[in-house]
């Protein structure tokens, strides 16, 4: 605590500084950060095709485009991660990817029209009940929810009340209420107040992601690297490889750890491109050619030669 303090704040050296890192490291994280980038890249057209299609209806259109989106957000952000050698923290976008794949899967193996409008069923829901929540009318446990944050409240001191939420949650009713719902209505309301609700819950008995896995084929996808990433996410396994030990002391690895780069950055593109193939299997002849020769020089320009494995033959 005697320590002149240096001002900016300098990091501790062994911790947190770009130094850590030598430069064949720095050159691979670059090619893999670029591969995932590209594909992102390629992948911002197969969005534009779906969306600007005139096929389906829009409740099908919104949720394929909505997932496929979502997933191009997430390898975006692995990718920044990547190049910046946080591969340990790509963990969390992992995880995310991988649970957003396997219900973009789940939305498109069949049935697609009416798993989309499960999946606008569901979110009708979701928001009328968080509007309900926080709105005494229609909370009885409201008052003690009021106090929790009265008690412990981080952020606020006291429930922030919704303008016209009574009129917004009568809106979102109306929308489940909307016939093209019917075919769906009495399983929805045997669901609709469970805990925890998913909306691929609706017309399935899956009880969990892992059931989910299963139907669309992904299981060893779940049980291995989901359940491996869902550890930290959730704020455990936080030890695992970051601390070293001899006779006398104890070690502690930097707070960015690039050792896993390669391994995410191929599990990423691997998801990237299985949902490629899957979305590209509703274009056009024309538009599924091109989308094959992207794919091929997509390879042969950012993969050949970096991973062992042909992405190509995800792409189906």
């Amino acid at each position: 605590m005697g320590k002149t303090l240096i001002y900016p704040d300098e990091p501790v050296e062994e911790l947190y500084s770009s130094s850590l890192m030598d430069e064949a490291t720095r050159q691979n994280l670059i090619k893999y950060s670029r591969a995932i980038y590209e594909l992102v890249c390629l992948g911002t057209h197969l969005l534009s095709w779906e969306f600007e299609a005139d096929r389906g209806s829009d409740h099908e259109k919104l949720a394929v485009t909505a997932f496929f989106r979502r997933i191009l957000q997430l390898l975006d952000a692995i990718s920044i991660q990547i190049k910046e050698g946080a591969a340990d923290t790509c963990e969390i976008h992992m995880r995310s990817l991988i649970e957003t794949w396997l219900g973009f899967e789940f939305l498109l193996k069949e049935d697609t029209e009416n798993r989309s409008l499960k999946y606008f069923l569901y979110e009708y829901n979701r928001k009328r009940k968080n509007f309900e929540k926080y709105t005494p009318e229609y909370n009885p446990g409201y008052n003690n929810l009021r106090q929790a944050y009265k008690n412990k409240g981080f952020l606020v001191k006291d429930i922030i009340p919704i303008t016209d939420s009574a009129e917004k949650i009568a809106r979102f009713e109306e929308a489940i209420n909307n016939p093209l719902f019917d075919p769906f209505r009495e399983d929805f309301n045997s669901k609709r107040d469970k805990h925890n609700l998913k909306w691929y819950h609706l017309g399935t008995d899956f009880q969990n992601l892992g059931l989910l896995a299963r139907e669309v084929g992904q299981f060893e996808l779940y049980d291995i690297a989901y359940q491996q990433y869902n550890n930290p996410t959730h704020g455990t396994d936080l030890m695992s490889g970051v601390f070293g030990s001899n006779d006398e002391n104890i070690s502690m690895m930097g707070i960015r750890d690039s050792t896993s780069s390669k391994d995410i950055t191929m599990l990423a593109i691997q998801i990237g491109v299985l949902a490629f193939g899957r979305l590209a299997k509703r274009f056009t002849k024309e538009q599924q050619e091109e989308a094959h020769f992207r794919m091929g020089r997509y390879e042969v320009q950012h993969t050949r030669g970096v991973f062992v494995e042909n992405v190509q033959k995800w792409f189906h």
